[in-house]
């Protein structure tokens, strides 16, 4: 019987080990905040945009809850925060535009895989890539 036991404990280690390996599961806060989001399907939404050139897009989003971004020419802060359930990205810009409209929105959002971020813009999905 003790030999028997062995040989399950042995046969359990390799379970053990890699649950014990494994690393932590990364949030979605911390892949947002892993470098600067650069668009990348350009030809695919720049109709949506009209003159504003977008091909050097990119978000960058930090810890402090903010988030600088460039459209065009224009590079603009704010501030960002996720929601609840984690689908939805809210976004306040701190500057005001020509219009006298501020930035105040919430866009839907996924990871398509680690190096991949889909943002939904009024049903547009905008693709960015590390």
């Amino acid at each position: 019987m003790p030999r028997i036991l062995s040989i399950s404990r042995l046969a359990l280690l390799p379970i053990l080990l890699f649950t014990a390996c494994r690393p932590a599961e990364i949030t979605p806060e911390e892949r947002l905040q892993s470098g600067k989001w650069r668009i990348h399907n350009v030809n695919e939404i720049q109709r949506h945009y009209g003159t504003t050139p977008i091909k050097d897009a990119y978000m960058e989003f930090s810890e402090d809850g903010i988030i600088q971004t460039k459209w065009g020419e224009r590079v603009e802060k704010g501030t960002w925060v996720l929601n609840n359930d984690k689908t939805h990205l809210c976004i306040v810009g701190d500057s005001v535009h020509a219009n006298g409209l501020q930035l105040r929105d919430s866009f839907e959002f996924k990871f398509e895989d680690e190096r991949t971020l889909i943002i939904k813009n009024r049903g547009v999905a905008m693709e960015f890539r590390k």
